[in-house]
């Protein structure tokens, strides 16, 4: 066991690595594909958001430099990565009415980064994340994993929410923006689902709503009255590829949880309800292949799959897993194989590995399958302890010396040779051939064993059949296992 000891503290060791030590394109990269994607459509709102985050940064945070995102996403959710990267999706921006209510977003979402980027540096958690946009299953591994830990592991509690609602309350009023934009922010928050993830992270209460609502009359008695003047005309013209994007994304959302025969029509419908001007979005196409998949059409999925990522930008790593499964079931194992692999550079997920771990075995190559079941050790639960299995079970057919030990002397009370070989493979075996060298007396003795079956967890005794003196002088033992089968 001590070949896997020595591989499974390899990867202890780089699942709790800091996440600051990966390449923040990378940590992006995987943040970015988990939420739908950057949102591409207009660069004037992006940088219209970015432009407000590192205004309001100025005053919350002015030692860290922050920057924003849009994200595809049609679930409300927000979070920060470790370089200063704040991702709102698009889901939370369309709650939103009016340019200040913004201002009170971005600035809460800053305080809360403050707070939790200043924490003393911890480890990375290293549980498991499952992946959010393949319903096929499995979990992001390696930096992936660290990654999506990073961000769902940003949880706050209701005091932490209180302490940041009035400190952002502050901020914005500085600027010059109304505080009473946290009372209709907060009110809208209170109506996203108790499952979402950023109510999950970013819980809400009365209490909180409560606490802002007093600090406007504060802040307006020490600030003066503010400018009621209202933004919810500038800041539509703003939002119009949003809005006018809206219906289409609301019918693939809706579609994802319909039953097969209204989810293709939900997902029909928001390809045509899009708007020409903004083009086609890819991930309409996916949802399809997806659907189309679950109905063993996989030809048909493939055709909707090619036609996504034809489209400049559409690399997702979930595209390819799912082009990958379907040439799978069509058993063109060469192309599959080429998909999961891509999949597996975009993210690394277990989805993908495990696969590429199965067709390395249908190939005998045993050097790539042992390290996709290493890859996989890193993921929860059953999927760990087969993959540890797995890869022993190869491994130990390698390498049969290092979970086969074998301790052998000279028995005292009659002067005869033994050994025993231990069985710590954690499976039975038929048998073992082993290869016995001793110096006795300066002449050197050689001999092949072969064992019967050996159970796991037993040992087996084995008795060369040389027999020595009181007076002999022993040199040079050596036992090894050869083979095992």
């Amino acid at each position: 066991m001590k070949r896997f000891l020595v591989l499974l503290s390899v990867l202890t060791f780089g699942n709790v690595q800091q996440i600051s030590e990966a390449k923040e394109s990378l940590v992006k990269e995987y943040a970015f594909q988990e939420y739908g994607g950057q949102f591409k459509l207009d660069r004037s709102l992006v940088n219209y958001v970015n432009e407000m985050t590192e205004n309001i940064a100025t005053v919350v945070d002015p030692n860290r430099s922050y920057s924003s995102i849009i994200l595809n996403d049609m679930e409300p959710d927000a979070w920060i990565l470790s370089d200063g990267t704040l991702g709102l999706t698009r889901g939370l921006l369309e709650l939103l009415d009016e340019e200040k209510e913004l201002a009170a977003l971005v600035s809460q979402q800053l305080q809360l980064a403050k707070a939790f980027l200043s924490k003393e540096p911890a480890l990375v958690s290293t549980k498991a994340v499952s992946l959010r946009r393949y319903k096929g299953g499995g979990y992001a591994l390696g930096q992936a994993n660290k990654t999506l830990n990073f961000i769902v592991g940003q949880e706050f509690s209701i005091t932490e929410m209180i302490i940041a609602d009035r400190w952002a309350q502050d901020a914005i009023a500085q600027i010059g923006y109304h505080p009473d934009a946290f009372v209709t922010l907060l009110e809208k928050l209170s109506k996203v689902p108790e499952g979402n993830g950023l109510v999950k992270r970013q819980p809400w209460s009365d209490e909180r709503l409560h606490k802002v609502k007093e600090n406007v009359a504060r802040l307006e008695n020490r600030m003066g009255p503010f400018s009621t003047k209202s933004s919810r005309e500038k800041f539509t013209l703003r939002k119009v590829a949003l809005a006018e994007t809206n219906e289409a994304y609301t019918f693939a959302e809706t579609g994802k949880g319909r039953v097969s025969w209204n989810a293709e029509k939900m997902f029909e419908k928001a390809m045509d309800v899009m708007p020409k001007k903004w083009g086609k979005e890819p991930y309409f196409n996916f949802l399809s292949a997806e659907l189309l998949a679950d109905r063993d059409r996989c030809e048909e999925a493939l055709k909707e799959l090619d036609e996504a990522t034809s489209r400049h930008g559409a690399s997702a790593y979930y595209y390819f897993l799912l082009k990958a499964d379907c040439h799978l079931m069509l058993r063109n194992f060469e192309k599959a194989q080429a998909e999961y692999l891509r999949s597996n550079l975009l993210l690394p997920n277990s989805r993908a590995t495990e696969a590429l771990a199965e067709l390395a075995l249908l190939r005998d190559d045993h050097v790539s399958a042992k390290s996709h079941f290493i890859a996989l050790m890193s993921s929860p639960g059953y999927l760990k302890k087969n993959a540890k299995d797995s890869f022993v079970r190869l491994d130990a057919f390698d390498n049969p010396g290092f979970y086969f030990p074998v301790f052998s002397k000279v028995r005292v009370h009659d002067k005869k040779f033994y050994a025993v070989l231990s069985n710590q493979a954690g499976f039975s075996i038929k048998g073992a051939d082993l290869s016995i060298k001793i110096t006795v007396n300066g002449q050197e003795f050689k001999k092949l064993v072969q064992t019967g079956p050996i159970l796991k967890d037993s040992e087996a005794i084995i008795y060369p059949g040389w027999e020595f003196s009181e007076t002999d002088k022993f040199a040079n033992l050596d036992v090894k296992v050869l083979k095992i089968w």
